[in-house]
């Protein structure tokens, strides 16, 4: 309720939240936000909306890689990168944490594991100005696609 069914100038399909534009690659600064359901309502029930929310690439793996998934180091960490991209979307959304039904929440440990992730890496990551590689193939007809390719997630 309140939300826009479709993708609008309010309040687009995909946006980014950065704290901080002197660093862009710096840890828990950046928060890509998509609201596929704008585009296609068959991905939510109707009165509804899914939404993801990600660090693009910028969560060290070196932070995660020594916890193990059932310490309450772990769930403490996975708390806090949960409560940072709450934040980042509810300054779209206010009442976000009213409005949520299922939460499911991923951690590079996560995309390691359900993804077959090396070091629970997740969506493409290019530096700008270059290029982004894209989703074309020398063989006519194949196309590669997934999160390693443009445009990505």
């Amino acid at each position: 309720d309140g939300l826009p069914k479709s993708h609008c100038k309010e309040f687009p399909a995909q946006w980014g939240v950065f704290n901080d534009w002197s660093d862009l690659e710096a840890p828990r600064n950046a928060v890509l936000v998509s609201c596929p359901s704008m585009l296609d309502p068959n991905l939510a029930p109707p009165g509804y909306h899914a939404l993801h929310a990600y660090t693009p690439a910028t969560e060290p793996w070196e932070d995660w890689a020594h916890l193990d998934e059932k310490s309450e180091e772990y769930k403490k960490k996975k708390e806090e990168a949960k409560e940072f991209l709450y934040a980042a979307v509810s300054k779209q959304v206010p009442d976000l944490k009213d409005r949520v039904v299922l939460e499911l929440v991923g951690t590079p440990l996560t995309h390691r594991r359900f993804l077959r992730k090396p070091s629970g890496t997740y969506g493409l990551r290019v530096k700008a100005p270059e290029m982004l590689p894209g989703h074309k193939t020398p063989l006519e007809g194949f196309h590669m696609c997934g999160d390693s390719t443009a445009p990505g997630i």
